[in-house]
């Protein structure tokens, strides 16, 4: 079987650059089964894994900083990139003006 690659990043929490903190990056299928417990992605690197194809959720340990988990689908003999967002205050989030309003940009915030 062909493996693929995972490769993680960390995004500081407003999503516009690479996160300061380091994380134990952790990648499990998605019926739960732990890939990968314990890799460690460094402040401002990227984090790779090779996988077979499938389904897998890539998240962070628990600790004093998280990252909000993904699910990424992995094809076959492919590189896929999974940005992960570190937590933060989500009450309300400023959306690409696409998704705010379908139309043009207005800058709103849009309660979750």
């Amino acid at each position: 079987m062909t493996l693929s690659k995972l490769v993680v990043f960390a995004r500081n929490n407003n999503c516009c650059g690479l996160s300061k903190r380091s994380f134990n990056i952790v990648v499990r299928t998605c019926t739960g089964r732990e890939v990968i417990a314990s890799g460690i992605l460094q402040p401002g690197m990227e984090f790779d894994a090779h996988v077979p194809p499938g389904c897998y959720i890539v998240g962070s340990k628990k600790g004093d900083y998280n990252l909000h988990p993904t699910m990424v689908i992995v094809p076959c003999d492919k590189t896929v990139c999974v940005n992960l967002i570190e937590e933060g205050d989500y009450d309300t989030v400023a959306l690409a003006p696409e998704v705010a309003t379908g139309n043009e940009s207005t800058g709103d915030k849009v309660q979750l």
